[in-house]
Order: C-alpha cells, then structure tokens, then sequence
C-alpha cells in the first residue's frame, strides 16, 4: 500500500496521470504505463492497463482483430 503512495505522490508531483486499469481496477500512474499496454476499443482508440494486465490486454487484442480483421464474421450472429 505504501508502495502505491508513493507512486501516486510521484505521478502528481512529475505531471503523469493517475487512472484505474479497465481490466483489474489496480490504480497505476503514467510513468509506470509501457506503450503496449494497450486494450483496444476500436482500431483507432484504446484504454490504458497497468502491467499485471498487459499479456490479457494483448491476448483480447489479437482476438478482436481477428474478428474485426475477417470481412465473413457478421456481428449480427
């Protein structure tokens, strides 16, 4: 707990954000986020993860370009 404090203490201090995984609800700051953590929305946006949740951000990222990606999957199905 303490830990994260003082991660918080930093992001505010050096100007980085402060937002909840959308995927675990941990609180991460800017200055811990990698450009690969990433879940995408859509192929032009997307939602910051903290990295325990970056291969599951990965793994549900290349699912949905797959589907996406093939002109035969309906969404209507």
């Amino acid at each position: 707990m303490r830990f994260r404090l003082l991660n918080k203490i930093y992001a505010h201090i050096f100007g980085y954000f402060w937002a909840q995984c959308s995927l675990c609800g941990k609180y991460f700051g800017g200055h811990e986020w990698k450009q690969d953590n990433q879940l995408m929305i859509t192929k032009d946006m997307g939602e910051c993860v903290c990295n325990d949740c970056r291969d599951k951000a990965r793994k549900i990222n290349k699912k949905k370009l797959q589907i996406d990606d093939n002109p035969y999957y309906s969404k209507n199905l």
